[in-house]
């Protein structure tokens, strides 16, 4: 067996062991952690709020027309966005599964990586292929209208960090 077969041989058992392996929490240090299930209610409800206020952020997530949930397991907490059909607004959420439609996308992540995620410290496709974050879709489309705008949360999220919730704040 040549050179290039051991390699190729070596990166499946990689690869399977990989797949085999249970899924790792992502971390992120004691002090930039979630207080409790309230704070991080708070929290992505006021980042919400100013996605919902920015007429850039919000029109864009919005025309995507992606319903998403984020499940959080360790605070067992679940937000439900969608596009609202309210003129006066561009996103309607919903915590713990009262949402009025079903979700073409759920994320599943600990708090930890939900902070990174949103403070632009966590690559979703990365923690995906990694299964560090789980995920699923009822149309493979929802993921494409949806990866690209997720990191353009990241600066709102960030300000919101930084004004009012700088225990979160990551180094």
């Amino acid at each position: 067996m040549g050179a290039s077969g051991v390699t190729e041989r070596a990166a499946a058992g990689t690869a399977a062991a990989a797949a085999r392996a249970p899924a790792k929490p992502a971390t992120g240090g004691e002090k930039s952690r979630f207080r409790s299930a309230a704070e991080l209610r708070d929290v992505l409800g006021s980042l919400l709020r100013e996605v919902d206020a920015d007429p850039d952020l919000g029109s864009r997530l919005r025309s995507a027309e992606v319903p998403h949930r984020i499940r959080c397991t360790d605070l067992d907490v679940v937000l439900d966005v969608g596009p609202s059909e309210d003129p006066d607004h561009y996103i309607s959420w919903a915590f713990d599964g009262n949402a009025d439609w079903e979700p073409a996308l759920t994320l599943e992540m600990d708090s930890a990586a939900i902070n990174r995620y949103l403070q632009g410290r966590l690559n979703l496709v990365i923690a995906i292929a990694r299964r560090q974050v789980g995920f699923s879709a009822t149309d493979p489309r929802a993921a494409l209208a949806f990866l690209p705008l997720g990191g353009s949360l990241c600066s709102a999220y960030r300000q919101v960090v930084k004004e009012r919730f700088a225990h979160l704040t990551l180094a």
